[in-house]
């Protein structure tokens, strides 16, 4: 049938799914759009009921003169069960319930593509209908989509690094996690290869990389380093294509990473052990080879409770405590707090308290003083600022440096919905919330306004895939 443009669509009439008489009364009703609804209008113990009669109900619907729909659940529920059994009976309207996220709508797109080419349908033959049930739903599905920054059937994104180069892409053929004792947890990519993309996202070289490869990084300078199994590969342009500078890796470990930013001739890094609740953050004088302290961070509370391990040890464990006090100086109560294990305590949590050179002061954001404490260049201390964020119910204890602006956001998530909040390092004030569009968003980092991250489609053949979306 020719159908009606959606303008001159004026009734449309849902129905239940598994009510052959409502059916049929619907389709004598003279209703433009006809929609059996697989939500509120039919009992989860009817649904199979429904999908089961689904072919029948739509073709009928259609050779009636009448466009088709089928509402699904949402995609976090049956929507992906509704879906396979609504594509199979090739409705010409799919129905999304409570909408109220341009990221359900990007989700649906993803899943209703993937039907079309596996029925071979043509793409886009299925019209999508957002069922807007809130204010905040009419104006947020409306919102521009994410934009794909890079994505391919064969590869998925694993890690990426932005810099004024351009985006550096990480992509792998597969992964694996190791189980060992000593690796538990740790990713590892196969079939590495390294892209690097101009501002406009366009492939500018690519190299492959060398065995199993676990993490992109960026040193102090922000140029990318990759991170191998047994080694490590500085990378950077040559010619048309991409050249690997090997580095050892308890080099890469013990003398780049730690480095994570610089101001004037100092490297800016850490002496962070994620197994004690304290470090300091310093500054080093290549030309001077020379360490300065910037500040130290503490958790007094967890230090406190690290040292009282001690206190709690057999006899014959405070004798060993002891003596390995004496031999490296470290105090006992210290030395019992490693010896014990306690960072493997329910209660314990890696400190962090991140150091970013915003406007030429290093800003150090002490979240258990609960101040910004901005340094000079020449690590003079000046007037401490409160923070907030830490307060917030549903930070996800990460704050984001937009080297390029100069801004830094503070990373909240609630479910699988994730949003950013500028921080206002002269008042330690949150600006607006920025929700970001699709659900579970990993790997987020943010530049020149925008923030990127990696994203997959759930129950799609999709591969992991890089998105950006503006914040302002």
């Amino acid at each position: 049938m020719a159908h009606l443009t959606p303008d001159l669509r004026r009734t449309w009439l849902f129905g239940p799914g598994a009510d052959s008489d409502a059916h049929d009364a619907m389709l004598h009703s003279g209703a433009d759009v006809l929609i059996l609804d697989l939500e509120d209008f039919t009992p989860p113990t009817r649904r199979d009921e429904a999908r089961r009669g689904l072919a029948g109900v739509v073709r009928r619907w259609q050779d009636g003169c009448r466009i088709a729909a089928v509402r699904i659940n949402a995609l976090e529920g049956e929507g992906p069960i509704d879906l396979a059994a609504a594509m199979h009976a090739r409705p010409d309207i799919v129905a999304y319930p409570m909408a109220s996220t341009v990221a359900q709508m990007q989700a649906l797109h993803a899943l209703l593509t993937h039907w079309e080419s596996v029925l071979g349908m043509p793409p886009g033959a299925t019209e999508i209908l957002p069922v807007c049930e809130t204010a905040l739903g009419v104006v947020d599905v409306r919102r521009p989509a994410p934009e794909v920054v890079f994505q391919r059937t064969d590869l998925h994104v694993g890690d990426y690094l932005v810099n004024d180069e351009g985006l550096w892409v990480l992509v792998y053929e597969q992964k694996r996690l190791w189980h060992s004792e000593q690796e538990a947890g740790a990713t590892v990519y196969r079939g590495g290869r390294l892209y690097l993309l101009d501002t406009l996202f366009q492939e500018r070289s690519s190299v492959r990389l060398p065995g199993e490869v676990s993490a992109l990084h960026a040193d102090h300078a922000l140029r990318p380093v990759v991170e191998g199994r047994t080694m490590g590969w500085y990378a950077q342009q040559q010619g048309d294509g991409l050249a690997l500078q090997p580095v050892e890796l308890a080099t890469l470990r013990k003398a780049v990473l730690p480095w994570t930013d610089s101001i004037h001739d100092l490297l800016l890094g850490n002496n962070l052990n994620a197994e004690y609740p304290a470090f300091d953050h310093i500054a080093y004088d290549p030309k001077r080879d020379s360490a300065l302290l910037v500040c130290s961070v503490v958790d007094e509370f967890l230090l406190e409770l690290f040292r009282s391990q001690y206190k709690y040890m057999s006899g014959r464990d405070k004798v060993i405590a002891s003596d390995i006090a004496l031999r490296t100086g470290l105090e006992r109560e210290v030395v019992a707090g490693f010896m014990t294990g306690f960072s493997h305590d329910l209660y314990y949590r890696v400190p962090y308290a991140p150091l970013f050179v915003v406007h030429d002061t290093l800003r150090v954001f002490d979240h258990y003083r609960e101040r910004i404490r901005p340094f000079t260049a020449s690590l003079e201390p000046l007037a401490d600022v409160p923070l907030t964020h830490h307060n917030e119910r549903h930070w996800k204890q990460r704050l984001l440096h937009d080297v390029h602006d100069d801004r830094i956001y503070a990373l909240f998530a609630q479910g699988v919905r994730c949003w950013l909040r500028e921080v206002d390092v002269r008042t330690g004030a949150l600006g607006p919330v920025r929700m970001l569009t699709h659900a579970s968003p990993e790997e987020v980092q943010v530049h020149a306004g925008h923030a990127y991250y990696v994203y997959r489609v759930s129950g799609s053949l999709q591969t992991r895939t890089l998105y950006r979306e503006a914040l302002r």
